[in-house]
């Protein structure tokens, strides 16, 4: 019985040492989006910002597809117009008539810091708190040459 027991101890210890590490989701937080080939993390975006909605006793967000369609659609337009985008778009259409509620941001180079940044501006700390809110899309678009070298969309169905 003591072999057997050493024996699974050992194929445990083997195991998780060919098992390559997962990157932590505090990790993806702090990657710097400007560099090249530097991707958003929307998961982990997501996990953040519903933390912060636990915090306030508010229920999470789910990640949306069609929400991140839109908050990359949005982004990417402020990116090549290489403009200041803080504030607020016109309401998006999306599928069976709900609205897409998209604040822009430009210039946070990591999730970490767009977050900090929605969190401590009224109507961004609005949407990430907003109790008709059930969904969530976020995008950033890289734009290397342009002012603000990193352009953020925040959407919302409420």
């Amino acid at each position: 019985m003591k072999r057997i027991f050493s024996m699974a101890v050992v194929s445990v210890a083997l195991a998780a040492c060919s098992t390559p590490p997962q990157p932590q989701v505090q990790d993806t937080l702090y990657v710097r989006l400007e560099q090249a080939g530097a991707q958003l993390d929307p998961v982990a975006g997501a996990s953040l910002i519903n933390a912060y909605r636990r915090a306030n006793g508010l229920p999470p967000l789910q990640l949306d597809g069609e929400l991140m369609r839109a908050a990359e659609v949005a982004a990417d337009r402020a990116a090549r117009e290489d403009r200041s985008t803080f504030g607020e778009m016109p309401q998006l259409p999306l599928s069976a008539g709900r609205p897409a509620h998209v604040k822009l941001s430009a210039g946070y180079l990591t999730m970490a810091e767009a977050f900090s940044g929605w969190r401590d501006v009224p109507l961004y700390n609005k949407a990430l708190l907003s109790r008709d809110a059930r969904s969530l899309g976020i995008a950033a678009i890289r734009a290397p040459q342009g002012k603000y070298r990193v352009y953020w969309a925040l959407a919302t169905d409420g």
